[in-house]
């Protein structure tokens, strides 16, 4: 058990103490102008080896953070020889870091040349392979940014490789996994001075514990806030956000199964199913590319039907990255069609100036009078609407053209007038029941008889009458 720290509270720390935890804190920053004014002003003491030190780690830093990854390896590799022996990871991130710019440059070649030269030997290890992958994706994007790897393109994942880079070079991970036990506090030859070792000992893990502090965002910092040291801290961020509790692999997975796609673009759904993949993977439940396929076509919608149907026909299983882009091509089709899809009219009747009785912009009087449309019923009428119609008029003589009894539409003085005045002849053949008939307006030249006209109107209903022609 690692010693606690408030053990230690009476113990009394001199002005110089302090500058000396301020001092460790800036040189694990690479400040190295605020570590020479410190000293200067304070008459602290520093070796020119450890200010060497600290220039090269900078430059170290400063390489990795802008993209240099490769002038990174070579001067960690001057200061410590053996580093990435025993840290194959890291040197994988590293790589990944100039294969990344290589393809933020758009020099798509030069990155695959690179890719396999450097990285394919890590494929070999089956921890690595995943992480090829998905570095192997950006390729597939013009650009890459809207990938669904578009975090190995932020600086934020640029920062997380330069952080770990500078701790494994300083040795700190023994601090965080505990493995560096705290020395006794007094020297073992005399109990009554305190032991230089622990004092160091106690000031690098204050340093630790403050930049996790100061790496949380304000939501988290009050889970590592009471922790004595940087180990408590580090169980505690772990504990919260990496269990492996039944419950929490198991919300995740129900999140997985049910997050339909709904209103939001691909890009944002895609994204969210893959965050969701990816969270179980770090809590030791990785989904495999087969499932996470499943989940995702089952939940896109009616509109990706014809995907989805694809897909399952298939014999090998598609790759995520493969779906990701014939999904959102899909999308920009399905958004690009109703962007042009033309606005669906219907022809109206065109109502001449001169209108029956010379009262021009006058209705047809009665129930059926025309709609918005122009159209003389708002839907075509049921079986239902007819039997009320034969009802609600029982007197035969009643004009369906002009609403108005007392007459038969074959009858009809205004539907005489507007064909005479419109040079239009329809037959009406005796039906066996109601029916619409359509007609157009007679063509100059003889057409055949097998032609139907239309008067211009959207649609006529007539009841069943006996056989007649009305002729010009």
């Amino acid at each position: 058990m690692d010693a606690d720290p408030r053990q230690y509270e009476q113990i009394k720390i001199n002005g110089n103490d302090s500058h000396n935890i301020i001092l460790s804190y800036l040189m694990h920053g690479c400040f190295k102008d605020t570590v020479e004014s410190l000293v200067a002003s304070t008459g602290l003491k520093i070796s020119v080896a450890q200010l060497e030190d600290m220039e090269k780690r900078k430059q170290i830093l400063h390489f990795a953070l802008n993209g240099n990854a490769l002038d990174a390896i070579q001067l960690t590799e001057q200061l410590s020889p053996d580093l990435f022996q025993n840290n194959k990871g890291l040197l994988l991130d590293l790589l990944s870091l100039h294969f990344v710019e290589l393809i933020s440059s758009k020099k798509c070649t030069e990155a695959l040349e690179f890719a396999q030269a450097k990285l394919t030997p890590f494929g070999k290890v089956q921890q690595y392979v995943q992480k090829l992958e998905d570095f192997m994706t950006l390729l597939a994007y013009e650009e890459p940014e809207k990938s669904p790897m578009f975090r190995l393109l932020s600086l934020e994942y640029r920062q997380h490789v330069a952080d770990n880079l500078n701790r494994v070079i300083l040795g700190l991970e023994n601090f965080v996994d505990g493995s560096t036990k705290a020395p006794s506090k007094q020297l073992p030859s005399d109990i009554t001075k305190l032991n230089p070792d622990y004092t160091l000992w106690f000031r690098q893990y204050q340093i630790i514990l403050g930049a996790i502090l100061g790496s949380c965002s304000d939501c988290i910092q009050h889970i590592v806030a009471c922790a004595d040291t940087s180990r408590q801290a580090f169980e505690q961020l772990n504990a919260t956000y990496a269990g492996t509790s039944r419950s929490h692999i198991i919300s995740l997975k129900s999140r997985l199964a049910k997050n339909p796609k709904g209103s939001r673009y691909m890009t944002e759904f895609l994204h969210d199913m893959k965050t969701i993949a990816d969270e179980l993977a770090l809590v030791q439940n990785p989904v495999t590319n087969e499932d996470l396929i499943v989940h995702i076509v089952n939940q896109l919608g009616n509109d990706y039907a014809n995907i989805a149907a694809a897909i399952k026909m298939r014999d090998t299983t598609i790759t995520f990255a493969d779906l990701f882009d014939k999904l959102v091509d899909h999308e920009r089709t399905l958004l690009e069609a109703q962007s042009t899809l033309p606005i669906v009219t219907v022809n109206t009747t065109q109502r001449y100036s001169s209108r029956p009785h010379g009262r021009p912009g006058t209705e047809p009087r009665g129930p059926n009078r025309f709609n918005g449309t122009g159209s003389r019923f708002a839907k075509p009428p049921t079986q239902q609407g007819w039997h009320n119609s034969s009802r609600g008029n029982r007197n035969p003589s009643f004009c369906q053209y002009c609403s108005i009894s007392g007459h038969e539409t074959k009858d009809c003085r205004k539907l005489a007038r507007f064909l005479k005045e419109n040079n239009i002849t329809i037959s009406m053949n005796q039906p066996s029941s109601p029916m619409v008939n359509t007609s157009s307006a007679r063509p100059t030249s003889p057409s055949p008889s097998w032609m139907m006209f239309d008067t211009g109107a959207s649609d006529h209903v007539v009841p069943e009458v006996s056989s007649k022609s009305i002729q010009q």
